[in-house]
């Protein structure tokens, strides 16, 4: 879905709860992935969770 997302170019991407049915492990290393691509491609990401952990 993300990829999908980003083949249009947004200056902004709204993720809503992206890693929410992922276990802990793989939680971790897709919040390093998502915070290393938006840095990559210098969109705005608006990030939505109720994890505190994760905000």
């Amino acid at each position: 879905a993300i990829a999908r997302a980003l083949v249009n170019e947004p200056e902004v991407l709204l993720l809503d709860e992206p890693l929410g049915a992922l276990d802990l492990k793989l939680r971790q290393e897709m919040q390093i992935e998502l915070k290393n691509m938006q840095k990559r491609l210098g969109i705005t990401f608006i990030y939505v969770t109720h994890d505190q952990e994760e905000a």
